[in-house]
């Protein structure tokens, strides 16, 4: 008899939900997928998959949420949590919550499919996590900001309660040009 291999992939990236469709298929899982809260909390309750990779950042929603659904429904079900955004505090709420592992994009096929399956992965340190450092989370999250505020400082700044200079001092410290931020959202 063959293992449970359905796969429920919650991702609100389309082209992203579809390629990462397309690889887990190619690695012997039976994907399903969604969008946001809603198609995801109706695949759950229609038929709990044994596996699920889960967003964090669903537009404005938590893909944390998708996790106590699933563990209501199939409590040894296995699931990744994969962010673009990825910090200390989501990656601790994400595994009290139950998911199995907390990837940071990009991410590959191959890696979600080690972490889905990895024998015993909640005795792991912490630390073990593959989280950016913490001068990277702070970047990271000042880009997220200026992507939100089409890359305007002043609103930037005052969002993240500090004034423009100190925010162009930051930026300028990090070694990050304002040009290829706005570039990479091009390509």
């Amino acid at each position: 008899m063959l293992e449970d291999q359905s796969l429920l992939i919650v991702e609100d990236d389309d082209a992203l939900r579809e390629t990462l469709a397309r690889a887990m298929a190619a690695l012997g899982y039976d994907v399903t997928s969604a969008g946001n809260l809603a198609d995801a909390a109706a695949e759950i309750t229609q038929s709990p998959p044994a596996f699920a990779i889960i967003d964090l950042r669903l537009a404005e929603q938590s893909g944390l949420d998708v996790i106590e659904k699933l563990l209501q429904m199939r409590p040894e079900a296995r699931a990744v949590v994969v962010s673009g955004y990825a910090n200390f505090a989501t990656a601790v709420s994400a595994l009290r919550l139950g998911a199995v592992n907390y990837l940071t994009k990009p991410v590959t096929a191959e890696e979600i499919d080690y972490a889905l399956k990895e024998r015993n992965p909640k005795s792991r340190d912490l630390g073990d996590l593959n989280l950016p450092s913490a001068k990277q989370a702070r970047m990271d999250h000042i880009v997220r900001f200026l992507k939100e505020n089409d890359f305007n400082l002043s609103a930037t700044a005052r969002e993240l309660g500090m004034h423009r200079r100190t925010l162009q001092r930051i930026i300028k410290r990090s070694g990050m040009k304002l040009e290829d931020v706005v570039d990479l959202e091009t390509i």
